[in-house]
């Protein structure tokens, strides 16, 4: 049996970063939804945070989503007065999304729940630059494989 010790569930670094995963994310949603966020709004709320009026299509290339997916996520952001599109339907090519004043002002709170979600990680500063930097090494050569395939 101990022939795949390759098959070994905790030998898999898929699956401590799945369980990591899970865990941050379960976490950021319930303090998040203390504003009245979701996770997913919160990922789209980041992009416009730094890069100001967006398409759809480019929101959706930053967030690794497809730009279907990402239109409902869109419309609870507008009905919640957070954002707002330059059309009269979400098109990915024609829509610009842009942040509302009150999608601005939720920046802060936002900002408070990650600086507590980064220290109950216990990583320091420099070992969460070094973790993240090792992730994008690695999702640089997982897409990469992809295209060469």
């Amino acid at each position: 049996m101990d022939d795949f010790k390759n098959l070994h569930l905790n030998n898999h670094l898929c699956f401590a970063l799945y369980t990591a995963s899970n865990a941050l994310t379960l976490e950021y949603s319930e303090r998040l939804s203390e504003v009245g966020l979701s996770y997913e709004q919160y990922l789209v709320l980041l992009v416009l945070w730094q890069h100001q009026h967006q398409s759809i299509k480019a929101i959706a290339e930053k967030l690794h989503i497809s730009p279907l997916a990402l239109i409902p996520i869109l419309r609870s952001l507008e009905n919640a007065g957070l954002i707002e599109h330059a059309s009269e339907d979400y098109h990915e090519h024609t829509s610009s999304i842009a942040l509302t004043i009150l999608g601005n002002q939720i920046q802060f709170k936002t900002s408070q729940i990650q600086q507590k979600m980064a220290c109950e990680t216990g990583l320091t500063q420099l070992e969460h630059l070094y973790l993240r930097e090792k992730i994008d090494k690695m999702m640089a050569n997982l897409q990469a494989n992809v295209k060469r395939s």
